[in-house]
């Protein structure tokens, strides 16, 4: 065609920017963009070593309105930098705030430290020094326990737990 034709190969009305397509583009965008706020690592993570059985219990709070698919989907221990050991889950418990204990041994001045990651996104660490004097796990779990009317909630655990290394 020449630019002298009253013809155009432009059309006022693209079939690809249709308001159809234009909406669904929208509502797609902001899908993508509140992912993210559903979706968060734990908020946070406690350890404490029991020295007497050798027993290091890990505490993490993770509220999530379906246990089932959004979860801590695994721990990883490490002792004094190299990893110990990873357990795998495929839900959490039901209560925020849950408890799992881990053999491990340690002695005073050994570093452990506890990631959980979520199985959406993130991850968060807790970390803390072997004392020759540690409390046993069942003392502080207790202390951090809180009941809420006849149940107390905050030290759970989840059966099934896998083992499995990296």
């Amino acid at each position: 065609m020449l630019h002298t034709d009253k013809k155009s190969i432009y059309t006022k009305s693209s079939p690809f920017w249709s308001a159809k397509i234009r909406a669904f583009a929208a509502v797609m965008l902001i899908v993508i963009m509140a992912l993210p706020a559903t979706a968060h690592s734990p908020a946070k993570v406690n350890l404490d070593y029991d020295s007497q059985n050798q027993t290091l219990n890990v505490t993490t709070t993770h509220m999530v309105s379906n246990p089932s698919g959004h979860y801590v989907m695994k721990i990883v221990v490490e002792k004094n930098g190299t990893q110990v050991f990873t357990r795998e889950y495929k839900s959490q418990p039901t209560s925020p705030t849950f408890s799992y204990d881990y053999p491990i041994n340690a002695t005073k001045g050994d570093v452990l430290k506890a990631t959980a990651y979520c199985s959406i996104t993130g991850s968060r660490s807790g970390e803390i020094t072997v004392a020759e004097d540690a409390k046993p796990a069942a003392v502080q779990a207790a202390a951090e326990n809180e009941t809420v009317g006849n149940e107390t909630v905050g030290n759970a655990s989840l059966p099934g737990q896998q083992m499995c290394s990296l």
